[in-house]
């Protein structure tokens, strides 16, 4: 086995960097702060889509929400959101904004929210 050597330069740009990644937190864009839910159970229901999909309510802030589904969305997509307790009398509209895959399958959606619709329950 031949072994070459490198010798000033060429060694630098042969050898790999160590680094460690920064701490980002202090960089966080966010607008507004996410409050973790009781993993709210809902039902997302996409105009393409004559089938809602069951989803949870991961976490939530004055204007958005993240999602944990079985599905995925496109960012740009719009949904309807309605909660499966009987007891709330509002709908979510809310546009999709990202949407990342899990290692266990599930995806990770943040939804921004749109606007909020009445609902009426029939018994």
């Amino acid at each position: 086995m031949t072994e070459t050597l490198l010798y000033g330069d060429e060694a630098e740009k042969a050898q790999p960097e160590e680094y460690s990644l920064p701490d980002l937190s202090a960089f966080d864009v966010r607008r507004e702060r996410r409050y973790p839910c009781n993993v709210t159970p809902v039902a997302v229901q996409s105009p393409d889509d004559p089938e809602p999909f069951a989803a949870r309510i991961i976490n939530v802030s004055k204007s958005g929400l993240r999602l944990l589904a079985n599905r995925s969305l496109w960012p740009g997509q719009r949904v309807t959101i309605s909660f499966a307790d009987a007891k709330r009398n509002k709908a979510i509209r809310a546009e999709a904004r990202f949407c990342n895959s899990r290692q266990d399958g599930m995806f990770e959606i943040g939804m921004k929210i749109t606007s909020f619709i009445p609902v009426t329950h029939r018994n």
